[in-house]
């Protein structure tokens, strides 16, 4: 068997064949061009073109010919570039714009309403494959020889498939399915008709793949239902001026519909590797030492067999794991692998079983590469897949495997991996695959207790305190993440930083690129796994049904064996629309979609889940099952909001307008989603709004947020109304856009803030805090902590804090009668102090200092300290449960200390000794001293009386090739979330992708961001180089660098 890439692909065996260019070569033509205007809301077309750009218009029909006659081979598409899309290659040859410079998407809506084609020429399949008919190498099988296999992994989204002229696959229409395509007969067949001046055949091979615009054919289908059956499926247009109704009825990413974050491209082209599968056939019939091609096409007739390793799904069982002596390793785990085959003309399960016998099995250590376990085993079980067409299932039974290395998510131990190696050693498939795996126990804890129900994972029986965010897709172009791989790991990496340990990837996007669960399996980042549907209801025609099911067990057999996946969600909010949403309660046919959603939820996708992840078996322990987000539970149709059960997406403070102390009176059972806007930084911004090498008065004016540039980056019907409110309440407006959106990010962090730690502290209750969103799709307002180049935002430095294993945090509480007899106080400060660590064998408390500071000159206007505390038992390991949160001191508010509110701000220090065991089964302990910080703000700050603007200056003090230490002192008041940034103009940094194709940015970073500086004192903050200017000494200017602070806003 040999691969043969028709794109590039991480692997190393493919890489090294995918250097040659010349060997094949992808063309991309315009089959049918649509400007788009009958897709716009606003009838002025012309009009708003012309005034949402200053630049030249380009007419597409300028650069593709006559609309009558087109031209074939439109563009050469870089081997390389495939993956690819059809708007990154326009934009890498220069045919449109950046398309998120200023308001490039509507002038790039003629793209995504055309049709496209994109095709593969191969001239000779024998000198790809490195392999002759006659000569030297007449022993090794030419392409009549062989069987073959054309796989696409990924098509976005509906496509005609054709070979050779003749099609393969019609309507492929599922962005979430891979395509496995018998090719042999058709490559015999222009064998016979190719001959060159020597008698002699060459094998030519012509992919075309033609794609139909999904804003057309999602309209077109939306159509033909309400023509058919008559009843409206309820889904939401996100687009401002333009019109993507029936996103619902295809099977694609659902935001490249546009979405109240992100703009509307409706991507198209391949997104995922495709690649050619060669087996070798019987010999043709040679007479006098001449190969005849009449016999050997004769002879294919039988047509040779296929047999292909595609996935392997490894379950874990029979966990014996060691509660004493060392409780990172697992005595005992069983486990049993499933072998996915794409046989074809094989007669039965007998054949291919005699044909494979046996299959060598390995486990190494990935890290080591030690050999765990090797044996010899025969397919003894083999089955016909019900699921999947020509698809086998073997099942292995690998046995007890002794003495692994648990697997646990960040910050609760180690994440060692191992590698689950399968050879088939017959001649003519001959193939290995290995996949990644950790030895982990998941278990999802919905049990009644005295607060409803919990919604509580464990693994390995140790209880996890979730933390983390929402991953939406990382660039509203899919081929362009696949080749972001740095991006990616960076991204990822992030939230590992900030003791994050779960990411909730959402319905609307799509299943992620192989790389990006690597990383967050090596990274114990457990995963919230939606299937790819958001917001909407969707059809249940039998058709759309076998779809979404195909999808359902491809992916499932896939992303089994990673460790990080802890839960499958059927969805995003749909069961809330089926429940609260106007359009659906109120509707005519409610009952209709009552079925609908049953249909699809439960009699397809929990069907397939329940049988693919062996849940009628309590022997395999595989991640659990969660009906949609949120959601009270399996066949719990209720009120999704309800606190008491289930997870909860909470929008009241956003949606609803409330202040950010309304998170403080709700306490959840799981916050999957809640969340507050901001603007990207104004570096960032400036770099897309303003218009090219133009810096003149009239340019800057689009800096306002209510410009149309501006606004256009505003998907949220209430967003920047929310963002100007909620600054309005807790700061005085900012006398620049500038000091705007840093404000917003100050905003933003200070809502998720007070959410989490709230949260954080009731963990008794609460069970996880996911805050929407963590990663952006484009450079706009949004819910993001991370700017959609990776820049980290004010909220990111945030979550260092509030997601810290031990966190210090206060809050106000009201007092009772018998609590202030003693004083005129009616509320009190509480002093909390919250740990999710298992680190740790006991907590002791040393000293807790509060101050208050003057906001004029950052004196001291009084102080406490305290050093008896009675919450030390909370946190000693004897207890079973490690999570604890507890009061450690209250402080009333007498009316002394509120008569100083607006005159300062309390800034506090606790210090901890954190003992812990020398090592394991070792009796010595070490310990070591933790201060913690924080600060409370009595009175809104607008209110803060005589706070002046302080003095910052910054030195570099000392660099290395990859770093460099920054000193920043304050004199005269203090500085309040003081940020440092690296100042816009591409002189100084350029935010934007160095690659058209792909993410790959030049971006320095700070290690802390945000802080209090206090007067006469000094802060280190070391900063990261970017990847240009590491290794070189004095590259850096000092001017370079920016401050802001609040005090210099207004």
């Amino acid at each position: 068997m040999q691969v043969i890439p028709l794109s590039k692909d991480f692997s190393s065996e493919w890489d090294s064949k995918s250097k040659n260019p010349n060997i094949q070569q992808w063309f991309l033509s315009l089959t049918q061009f649509r400007d788009g205007k009958e897709l716009m809301k606003n009838n002025d077309y012309e009009g708003m073109m012309k005034c949402s750009h200053r630049d030249q218009e380009v007419d597409p029909k300028a650069f593709v010919g006559k609309q009558e006659g087109f031209y074939k081979k439109f563009h050469k598409i870089p081997f390389s570039q495939i993956p690819c899309n059809v708007h990154s290659i326009l934009y890498e040859n220069n045919l449109v714009g950046n398309p998120y410079h200023r308001m490039e998407e509507l002038k790039q809506l003629w793209v995504g309403y055309s049709d496209w084609k994109m095709e593969c020429w191969m001239n000779d399949l024998d000198e790809c494959c490195n392999v002759m008919i006659r000569g030297v190498r007449n022993s090794k099988a030419s392409s009549l020889e062989s069987s073959w296999l054309l796989i696409m992994e990924g098509l976005d989204c509906v496509a005609n498939i054709k070979v050779n002229g003749e099609l393969v696959r019609s309507c492929v229409d599922n962005m979430f399915q891979y395509y496995i395509l018998d090719i042999s007969e058709l490559i015999c067949k222009s064998m016979m008709k190719k001959e060159d001046q020597h008698g002699s055949a060459r094998c030519g091979l012509h992919i075309e793949i033609d794609f139909k615009s999904a804003l057309v054919e999602s309209r077109e289908r939306l159509e033909s239902h309400l023509q058919k059956q008559a009843y409206e499926i309820p889904c939401p247009s996100y687009t401002r001026d333009f019109d993507t109704r029936g996103r619902n009825f295809l099977r694609k990413e659902g935001c490249a519909f546009g979405w109240d974050w992100g703009p509307a491209f409706a991507s198209i082209g391949i997104h995922k590797p495709c690649y050619l599968v060669r087996f070798n056939r019987p010999h043709p019939i040679e007479i006098n030492n001449q190969i005849s091609l009449e016999s050997s096409f004769s002879a294919t007739q039988n047509k040779g067999t296929i047999l292909f390793l595609k996935d392997i799904a490894l379950y874990q069982h029979d966990f014996s794991i060691e509660r004493e002596g060392n409780p990172e390793l697992c005595e005992n785990v069983s486990l049993t692998a499933k072998l996915y085959l794409f046989c074809k003309n094989f007669d039965g399960c007998e054949q291919i079983n005699d044909t494979i016998g046996k299959v060598e099995v390995s486990i190494l250590d990935d890290s080591s590469q030690q050999m765990h376990h090797k044996q010899s085993l025969w397919c003894e079980h083999i089955e016909k897949d019900i699921e999947l067409e020509d698809m086998y299932i073997v099942t292995l039974n690998i046995g007890s495997i002794q003495k692994l290395k648990l697997w646990y998510p960040n910050g609760y131990g180690s994440q060692p991996l191992y590698n689950f190696k399968v050879a088939i050693q017959h001649e003519s498939f001959k193939q290995e695959k290995q996949i990644l795996f950790g030895v982990r126990k998941i278990e999802l804890d919905t049990s009644k207790d005295e607060y409803g129900h919990k919604f509580q994972f464990k693994v390995n029986d140790r209880l996890i305190y979730c933390k983390g965010s929402n991953w939406i897709p990382s660039d509203c172009f899919p081929s362009r993440c696949f080749h972001s791989r740095e991006h990616i790991h960076n991204l990822i990496k992030s939230s590992h930083d900030c003791h994050m340990n779960m990411l909730r990837i959402w319905g609307g996007g799509f299943y992620e690129y192989d790389f990006f669960y690597e990383y967050c399996d090596r990274y114990g980042i457990l995963l919230w796994h939606d299937f790819m549907f958001a917001c909407s209801l969707y059809p249940s025609d039998e058709k759309f049904l076998k779809s979404c099911r195909v999808e359902v067990v491809q992916q499932l057999r896939h992303l089994q064996p990673h460790p990080c996946i802890a839960l499958f969600a059927g969805n995003n909010e749909n069961e809330e629309a089926l429940l609260s949403w106007p359009e659906c309660i109120n509707s005519d046919c409610k009952q209709r979609l009552f079925v609908d959603y049953h249909k699809l939820y439960y009699d397809t996708i929990y069907d397939v889940v329940s049988k693919e992840l062996c849940y009628n078996s309590s022997k395999f322990n595989t991640p659990p099952f969660w009906p949609s987000s949120p959601s009270n539970g399996i066949m719990k149709y209720g009120n999704p909001q309800d606190l008491t059960q289930g997870d909860a997406h909470y929008w009241a403070v956003w949606h609803g307008g409330k202040p950010f102390s309304n998170y403080l009176t709700v306490i959840p059972r799981f916050s999957s989603e809640f969340g507050f806007q901001s603007l990207p930084g104004f570096e960032t911004l400036a770099q897309f709004i303003l218009e090219r090498n133009d810096h003149s008065e009239e340019s800057e004016r689009d800096l306002n947020i209510t410009s149309p540039v501006m606004e256009s980056r505003q998907r949220s019907y209430v967003g920047n109304k929310c963002i100007l409110e909620h600054i309005s309440r807790e700061f005085r407006f900012p006398k620049t856009f500038k000091d705007l959106v840093y404000l917003s990010q100050v905003n933003q962090a200070l809502a998720i803030k007070t959410a989490c730690e709230h949260w954080r502290r009731q963990l008794k209750i609460c069970s996880g805090a996911l805050y929407w969103q963590l990663n952006d799709i484009w450079p706009g307002n949004s819910w993001s902590s991370l700017e959609w180049n990776g820049t980290w935002k004010l909220l990111q430095y945030f979550s260092k804090d509030f997601f810290a294993p031990y966190l210090f945090s206060i809050a106000s509480s009201k007092m009772s009668k018998i609590e202030n007899h003693e004083s005129d106080a009616s509320e009190q400060l509480d002093f909390w102090f919250t740990s999710d660590s298992n680190q740790h064998s006991s907590i002791q408390f040393k000293s807790l200092k509060i101050q208050m500071i003057s906001f004029e000159n950052g004196h001291e206007m009084w102080s406490r300290e305290i050093t008896e505390f009675s919450a030390h038992d909370a946190f000693n390991s004897s207890s079973t449960n490690y999570l604890a949160s507890e009061i450690i001191f209250s402080l009333p508010l007498t009316r002394d200390i509120l008569q100083q509110k607006t005159f300062g701000f309390l800034a506090c220090s606790l210090e901890i000794d954190v003992i812990a065991h020398h090592s394991i089964n070792s009796h010595q302990e070490t310990s070591q001293r933790h201060t913690l910080q924080a600060i409370h703000f009595l009175c809104e700050l607008k209110k803060a009386h005589k706070m002046t603007k302080p003095s910052l200056s910054l030195q570099i003090e000392e660099e290395t090739d990859t770093h460099i230490k920054l000193s920043i002192t304050c004199t005269n008041s203090p500085s309040f979330f003081t940020r440092l940034f690296i100042k816009s103009g591409a002189h100084y940094c350029n935010r934007d992708t160095l690659d058209k194709s792909s993410l790959r940015f030049d971006i320095d970073h700070f290690e802390e961001n945000g802080f209090l500086l206090l007067p006469n004192k000094t802060k280190h903050v070391w900063m990261k180089k970017r990847e240009s200017l590491c290794g070189k000494r004095n590259a850096f200017p000092l001017e370079w660098i920016g401050i802001e602070t609040l005090g210099w806003t207004y």
